[in-house]
């Protein structure tokens, strides 16, 4: 019996130094852990200023030599660098470009297309984009077309940098297969562009797309040149009979500063659907002039209360309405729901 306490007490005593020596190697590990972030941290400090003060100097002068940048140091560089490349405009993109390539980051970007990391890969198209490298579009065509809607809008904004009218056709062909790009972004690589490169690409899109595409693809024509816009619009009006493209038309009508869009917005006024007059009625408060004042007063009597809102509001807004004479065309009217709606525009503008 005192020997199997013995025995127990043994086990016991070991059971604790075991137990003490794991905790005493958890310490170490941790403090060893803490050392290893704190000489990490002060390592990407030193790296990150040092690169902070070349990236600056190339602003002023163009670079002639770049310290390499490690494997270990691209992902980082590449960001620094990717965040100074799209605050700036000029001679000084060409300057942070050449001191890129001094550096090797076109190489670095190429080797990160493969890496299984999106977000690396995400670093790595922004810079190839950014260098404008023409050798680096045949990297960028297939993740273009890739299923991730992420890598794929990023491919196709780098080959629009790198060469905006040969990869246009290719990028307005992929927006209307495209759901899943957001418009938002696209809208913004379209615009970054500029109408010369977009407005006869997209206004041909626009025209020769099937009806499910062409409500998106004419919000996009916001990005064109307004007399282009205007033509495609004017050719897809006089082909179609869906309502939802012919909305989407006059809205983007109305956001043209061409005169020729208010002889277009008259003539859906006398549309059989109420949201197509609706949307005219609006055209015309944007655009319209005195000879648009006894259609308006027409509308005043339509039996849709939005309509006789807008076109009372259309009536207020015209360049040479004035309270005195509104309010006598007001006066004028026989129907009530058309001094109804008159006498509540007044009363909102007199408030105003």
């Amino acid at each position: 019996m005192v020997g199997f306490q013995s025995l127990i007490v043994v086990i016991a005593m070991w059971a604790g130094v075991a137990v003490l020596v794991l905790t005493l190697g958890l310490f170490a590990v941790i403090i060893g852990i803490r050392i290893a972030q704190a000489h990490g941290r002060r390592r990407s400090e030193r790296l990150t200023r040092r690169w902070r003060n070349l990236l600056s100097r190339a602003l002023v002068e163009t670079p002639v030599s770049a310290p390499p940048v490690s494997r270990r140091d691209a992902a980082e560089i590449m960001s620094l660098w990717g965040y100074y490349h799209e605050f700036l405009r000029g001679e000084c993109k060409t300057n942070l470009n050449r001191l890129g390539q001094l550096a090797g980051l076109d190489i670095h970007a190429k080797r990160g297309l493969r890496s299984d990391r999106v977000r690396h890969r995400l670093l790595s198209i922004h810079v190839l984009g950014n260098l404008r490298d023409r050798e680096t579009r045949r990297l960028l065509r297939p993740i273009a077309r890739s299923a991730n809607p992420y890598l794929s809008l990023a491919a196709a904004h780098a080959l629009m940098r790198i060469s905006p009218r040969e990869s246009i056709t290719d990028l307005i062909s992929m927006i209307a297969q495209r759901p899943d790009w957001p418009p938002a972004r696209v809208m913004a690589i379209l615009q970054e562009a500029g109408p010369e490169v977009v407005s006869e690409p997209l206004a041909r899109a626009a025209i020769e797309a099937d009806v499910a595409y062409q409500p998106l693809l004419l919000i996009y024509m916001s990005t064109s040149l307004d007399r282009v816009a205007l033509r495609a619009i004017k050719e897809i009006l006089l082909a179609t009979s869906d309502e939802q493209v012919i909305i989407t038309s006059l809205y983007q009508i109305t956001h043209l500063a061409h005169p020729d869009g208010l002889h277009i917005v008259r003539v859906f006024l006398e549309h059989p659907n109420w949201l197509i007059q609706l949307h005219a009625v609006q055209g015309i408060g944007r655009m319209g002039n005195d000879d648009d004042i006894d259609d308006l007063v027409r509308m005043l009597r339509h039996q849709k209360y939005w309509i006789r809102l807008r076109a009372a509001e259309a009536l207020a807004k015209l360049p040479t309405m004035t309270a005195r004479r509104l309010a006598a065309i007001r006066d004028r009217q026989d129907d009530r729901y058309a001094r109804d709606i008159l006498r509540e525009v007044i009363a909102q503008e007199v408030a105003a």
